[in-house]
C-alpha cells in the first residue's frame, strides 16, 4: 500500500510523473523528475538568496537541492521526499560533474 501511495503521490504532483531513485542512482539515471529520500545535512543562501540544502543518505552520499521560492525551508536532521528535476553538469575545473535538483516539492518522510 505504501508503495501505491507514493506512486499517487508522485503522478499527482503538479501533473508531472516523477521517478523514485536513490542519490547513488541518479549519476546513471536518465530521469528528470525525480524523488529523493534523505537527510538534510547543511542550508545556506546562494548568491541569489535562494534557499539551498544537501540531502544525505545512509550511506554517507549527498546531493545538492535548490529550493523553489515560497517553499517552506527543510529543517536540519529531518528525513524528507524530495520531488524536483535533476540537472547534471560538467565543471572541467573540478574534474568531475555535478549535480543537483531543483525542488518542486518537500515532504517530511512518516515515521
Amino acid at each position: 500500500m505504501k508503495i501505491f501511495t507514493l506512486f499517487l503521490a508522485a503522478q499527482l504532483t503538479a501533473g508531472t510523473t516523477y521517478h523514485r531513485e536513490t542519490i547513488d542512482s541518479l549519476w546513471k539515471s536518465k530521469n528528470i523528475n525525480v524523488i529523493i529520500t534523505g537527510e538534510v545535512a547543511a542550508l545556506s543562501l546562494d548568491d541569489q538568496k535562494r534557499i539551498t540544502f544537501r540531502i544525505g543518505d545512509e550511506h554517507g552520499h549527498f546531493v545538492s537541492c535548490i529550493l523553489a521560492k515560497n517553499s517552506s525551508q527543510p529543517l536540519l536532521g529531518i528525513k524528507f521526499n524530495i520531488y524536483g528535476s535533476l540537472k547534471k553538469y560538467s565543471v572541467p575545473e573540478r574534474g568531475q560533474g555535478v549535480m543537483e535538483i531543483n525542488v518542486d516539492k518537500i515532504e517530511p518522510v512518516e515515521k
